[in-house]
C-alpha cells in the first residue's frame, strides 16, 4: 500500500478529525483528501512532467501540495521561499520542473522567474480552478515521490530521489521505535525546514495513524521557551529536532509525555536525570538512507552513542578493503535497508559510487555513509568522525567543497 493509499484509508474513518495544524489554520482529513485531489487533477491536466516544485511557507498547504503531487504521479521538490530566487530557479531547471505550487504572494516576490516557462498553481486560489480530470491518481509505491536536494563533496548540490515506499519505511521506523504498542490520535510537531528530509516523519507519520501534524510557525521555532509552551499546550507527543535544541527542551520541560528524537549533529551530554514523561533518543540517519539507528538516552552518559539499527536495517562496519572490522575497531559505516533511496537524480556515476553491491546479502545493495564508527561492548555504535570534509552545523550538512568553490570565485582568492 502506498503512502497516499494509507492516508486515504485513515481519512475514510477520520474525515472530521484535524489532520494538519499550522498554528493559523487547520484542515481535516476530508479537506486534506479533497484539496490534494484537486491539486493532483490540475497537475495531470497541466502535463506529464516528472516533477512539480512546491514553494510554500510553513503551512497546511505544503502537506496538501506534496500529497497532491504524488497523486498526480509526480515527485514533489520542496523549495524554501526564503532561499535566493536564483537558487530555487536553478533547482527547477536542473530537474526540468515546469509546475510550481505556490501562493500569489510568493509568486509576486519571485520576479526572477520571468522568462522561464513555469506554470504556477496558487494554493490560495485553489477553489477558483476548474478541472475536468477524473482519472485515477497514481499510487505506485516504487515510483519517485520526492526529490530533496543536499550539498555535495565537490561543491555541487545533489538531488536525492525518494520513492513512496522509502517515505513509508522512514515513517514506520519512527513509529515502531516509539509507539510499538500503538497510540490513539498521535500529535507530531514539524520543526525542521520543509525542504529537508528530516521533516518527512512529522509531516506524514501521524497522517497514517489518525493523528495530527503540527507545522510549527516560523516565529515559534526561534524561541525555545515559546516552542516548549507550544508543544505542551497542544499536547504534542513527538518532535524530531537537532541535539542542541533537544538539550534545551529537556531543561525546560515541565511534565507530560514527549518523545524527543535528536539528530543532525553530535548529541551533547545531558548529565542529569530526564524529566518525568520525556523520552530522549539520539537518532542517526542521512538523506540517502533515511533514519537508520537510534539510542535511548538515560541522561548520565558522558558520550552519547548513535545506538542500534531500526528494525529492517542492517549495518556493516568495513575497512578500506571492504572487509568487516573486528568488533571495537573503527571502520566506515555501510547501511543496507528498504529505506535506501532510489539514488541521486541525473547522476548515475555518483549513485554507483555511493550505492554499492552488498557482499553480505544476495542481490542486496548498501549505502556508503562516509561516517566512521565502532561497536561498543554492549552492541551500541559510537560515531567517530568522517572519512571526508563534511561538517554539520545546527543540523545542516555542509561540505567544505561548497565553501571552497564559492571562495575561489572571488577576485583575489
Amino acid at each position: 500500500m502506498s503512502l497516499v493509499e494509507r492516508i486515504e484509508q485513515v481519512a475514510e474513518r477520520c474525515g472530521d478529525r484535524i489532520a494538519v495544524d499550522d498554528g493559523f489554520r487547520q484542515i481535516t482529513y476530508a479537506q486534506l483528501i479533497s484539496q490534494s485531489d484537486a491539486v493532483g487533477h490540475i497537475l495531470m491536466e497541466q502535463g506529464n512532467g516528472e516533477f512539480a516544485a512546491v514553494m510554500l511557507p510553513r503551512s497546511c498547504w505544503f502537506t496538501v501540495a506534496a500529497i497532491g503531487v504524488i497523486k498526480a504521479g509526480r515527485a514533489y521538490i520542496p523549495l524554501n521561499p526564503a532561499n535566493p530566487a536564483g537558487y530555487n530557479l536553478d533547482i527547477m531547471r536542473e530537474a526540468g520542473a515546469k509546475s510550481l505550487i505556490t501562493t500569489s504572494e510568493v509568486w509576486e516576490e519571485v520576479a526572477h522567474y520571468a522568462g522561464y516557462d513555469i506554470r504556477p498553481l496558487f494554493m490560495d486560489g485553489l477553489d477558483s480552478y476548474s478541472t475536468s480530470s477524473s482519472g485515477n491518481c497514481d499510487c505506485d509505491g516504487s515510483k519517485a515521490a520526492a526529490l530533496y536536494f543536499t550539498s555535495g563533496t565537490t561543491g555541487v548540490r545533489k538531488g536525492v530521489l525518494y520513492s513512496s515506499d522509502n517515505l513509508i519505511f522512514m515513517c514506520d521506523g519512527i513509529w515502531q521505535s516509539c509507539f510499538e504498542n500503538g497510540l490513539l490520535n498521535p500529535r507530531f510537531a514539524v520543526v525542521t525546514d520543509l525542504e529537508f528530509m528530516a521533516s518527512v516523519p512529522g509531516l506524514f507519520t501521524p497522517l497514517m495513524h489518525g493523528g495530527t501534524s503540527f507545522i510549527v510557525p516560523e516565529d515559534v521555532l526561534h524561541d525555545i521557551d515559546r516552542l516548549s509552551a507550544f508543544l505542551s499546550d497542544r499536547k504534542i507527543i513527538h518532535i524530531l529536532t537537532i541535539g542542541s535544541v533537544a538539550a534545551m527542551l529537556v531543561a525546560r520541560w515541565k511534565g507530560g509525555t514527549l518523545f524527543v528524537m535528536a539528530g543532525g549533529e553530535r548529541m551533547p551530554s545531558i548529565c542529569s536525570a530526564l524529566p518525568v514523561g520525556l523520552r530522549l533518543y539520539n537518532i542517526y540517519g542521512m538523506s540517502e538512507c533515511g533514519f537508520c539507528l537510534q539510542y535511548l538516552i538515560r541522561g548520565d552518559e558522558q558520550t552519547v552513542p548513535i545506538g542500534r539499527p531500526f528494525g529492517g536495517v542492517r549495518v556493516y562496519v568495513l575497512n578500506p578493503e571492504m572487509n568487516l572490522t573486528p568488533n571495537g575497531e573503527v571502520g566506515e559505516l555501510y547501511v543496507s535497508s528498504p529505506g535506501l533511496t532510489i539514488g541521486y537524480f541525473n547522476n548515475p556515476e555518483l549513485t554507483c559510487s555511493r550505492f554499492v553491491d552488498c557482499p553480505f546479502e544476495d542481490g542486496g545493495r548498501m549505502y556508503r555513509t562516509g561516517d566512521l564508527v565502532r561497536m561498543l561492548p554492549d552492541g551500541e555504535y559510537l560515531y567517530c568522525g568522517r572519512v571526508d570534509d563534511v561538517v554539520k552545523i545546527r543540523g545542516y550538512r555542509l561540505e567544505l567543497g561548497d565553501v571552497e568553490n564559492v571562495a575561489l570565485e572571488c577576485v583575489g582568492v
